[in-house]
């Protein structure tokens, strides 16, 4: 059974405790490492400039201050491949599935406004998951 690593744990650290519930039910069954929970400017500012987000800090749900926790995630699968897009994509129907069954509301990169249309996406960022329950 795949389990995280370091930098992983670390990272899910950051994370809203939903978050974490479900991050921790998918690596049970799909390889995969939390690259970023809590994301401070430095890093946002970056991710932007490279085109990663359309959000400026601190519009992003990553962009909180310690102790807060993050409501976004970027989960992706083991090994990384940022260019296998369809393995991606795969990987964020799963995550997706998993959240439903337990009662996570999520809301995803692969499908902003959860319409079940991939092609009608302004960025696509299929590893990214956002927390959207009320607590």
């Amino acid at each position: 059974m795949p389990t995280y690593g370091k930098r992983s744990i670390i990272n899910l650290c950051t994370c809203h405790p939903k978050l974490r519930i479900l991050a921790k039910r998918v690596v049970n069954r799909f390889n995969c490492s939390v690259v970023c929970g809590r994301r401070g400017k430095v890093a946002q500012d970056h991710a932007y400039k490279m085109g990663w987000t359309t959000k400026k800090y601190p519009g992003s749900l990553h962009n909180v201050e310690e102790p807060k926790l993050s409501r976004a995630i970027d989960l992706v699968p083991w090994p990384i491949d940022w260019n296998d897009i369809r393995r991606n994509y795969y990987f964020s129907g799963y995550v997706r599935g998993i959240a439903e069954e337990m009662g996570i509301p999520l809301r995803h990169g692969s499908d902003w406004n959860g319409d079940y249309d991939i092609n009608d996406q302004v960025l696509d960022d299929p590893c990214h998951f956002e927390y959207v329950g009320e607590d």
